[in-house]
């Protein structure tokens, strides 16, 4: 989601920037994944219930002066994204008969409703696999 009065932003790719299993380093090849995921601005407005979670509050009026019933807000959160990391880790599970971790850093990147590059990276993202049974 977005922080209270900021900028819409079309998230358009991802990357890996590291992964590690297990405690050792899996070198990453840095390709970059294709995305396509609006996310609303930072704003809240009385008819923001019935607007779909893609679209954000209209700030300007049709004679382009700027709404007072508009405010900044935290932005909602999206909906239809899912990377699955742990199931990466099912084969190393099967290999090595033992349960098995992995930690990812990831960036998102794209632009924002005014044209401005947008990057978001997330660190340790952990997983986890486990072994159940003999």
């Amino acid at each position: 989601m977005t922080r209270p009065g900021s900028d819409a932003a079309y998230i358009t790719g991802w990357r890996l920037t590291a992964y590690t299993i297990n405690g050792r380093a899996v070198p990453v090849s840095g390709d970059v994944n294709k995305l396509d995921i609006y996310v609303p601005s930072g704003y809240t407005c009385p008819e923001r219930a019935s607007l779909p979670n893609y679209q954000s509050c209209q700030q300007y009026t049709a004679d382009l002066q700027q709404r007072t019933d508009v405010q900044p807000a935290n932005g909602l959160p999206i909906s239809g994204l899912g990377i699955n990391f742990a199931g990466g880790l099912v084969s190393t599970v099967k290999a090595n008969l033992a349960d098995a971790s992995s930690s990812i850093d990831i960036e998102f990147f794209g632009q924002s409703s005014n044209g401005a590059p947008v990057s978001v990276k997330a660190t340790g993202i952990s997983s986890q696999g486990y072994k159940a049974g003999d």
